[in-house]
């Protein structure tokens, strides 16, 4: 009886040490998708404000001036490997688009049309 009692305690006391260890570790990971959320959403809202600083300031210029300042840009930083290239009415700058309209600079970004 006795050995069963002591059997049954330990079995307990691991089981409710599991059981604490499991739940700070969930508690521990939805945290950190919080803030992992929180980070992209805010890195998301700096990329479309400074996409829109880019076109206020660019926008109407000709193609081949965008294009031209696209790739001294990329020049500039060759560790990073940023690719210009052009595709019908876009020029990719890396994987942000800028979208050409009748020859002149559109917009920056996603097209919203």
């Amino acid at each position: 009886m006795k050995k069963l009692t002591l059997f049954l305690l330990l079995s307990l006391s691991v089981s409710i040490i599991c059981c604490a260890f499991f739940a700070y570790f969930w508690i521990d990971r939805s945290i950190s998708l919080d803030y992992l959320q929180q980070s992209y959403e805010t890195e998301r809202s700096s990329v479309a404000n400074l996409q829109k600083l880019i076109a206020s300031e660019w926008k109407g210029l000709p193609e081949g001036q965008v294009q031209k300042k696209l790739e001294q840009v990329a020049a500039k930083s060759p560790e990073r490997r940023i690719v210009v290239k052009k595709e019908g009415s876009i020029i990719w700058f890396d994987q942000v688009p800028f979208n050409i309209e009748q020859g002149r600079l559109d917009s920056v970004g996603p097209s919203t049309r």
